[in-house]
């Protein structure tokens, strides 16, 4: 049992054992600061600006990743009500600027909205490599002039 164990520890605090080791309140257990349990999050995302226009058609950049990961979900919002669909393609960095789909079709987006988020991302292919590309690429879009979108990572 560490020496200084405390009754109601805090996130992060930590617990000394006589030999010197020690470990990591991490909100639900006491764990090793080696332990590889600890989620960490990590995002990516572009904002399409079209001014004064309608966004329009085609590739509106392009995002290369210092680390590798799993997609975990996705935000957008948008400067007014309206329609949109945007595809991510990905690359690796050698093969870059061939981009393919990772979306299988199911579009980032929205429908008569200002907001949407999707958690499920069904379908889509969603590890990636450090040095990976990504690109994004309205489909399609009505009405609105400038879109934010966030895409929400699990590092690996």
């Amino acid at each position: 049992m560490p020496l200084n164990f405390p009754n109601s520890p805090i996130l992060g605090e930590t617990a000394t054992y006589s030999n010197g080791n020690y470990v990591i309140w991490d909100g639900f257990s006491w764990r090793s600061p080696t332990s590889s349990n600890v989620i960490e999050y990590g995002s990516f995302g572009i904002t399409i600006d079209a001014g004064s226009s309608i966004i329009g058609t085609g590739s509106k950049g392009y995002v290369t990743m210092p680390y590798g990961g799993t997609i975990d979900s996705w935000d957008m919002v948008s400067n007014v009500t309206g329609n949109i669909q945007v595809d991510l393609k990905k690359s690796t960095y050698s093969n870059f600027p061939n981009t393919t789909s990772v979306t299988s079709g199911n579009y980032i987006g929205m429908t008569n909205s200002q907001k949407e988020t999707d958690t499920s991302i069904i379908g889509w292919t969603k590890t990636f490599s450090e040095n990976d590309v990504f690109e994004f690429v309205v489909i399609s879009a009505a009405t609105m002039s400038r879109s934010n979108i966030v895409i929400k990572t699990i590092k690996s």
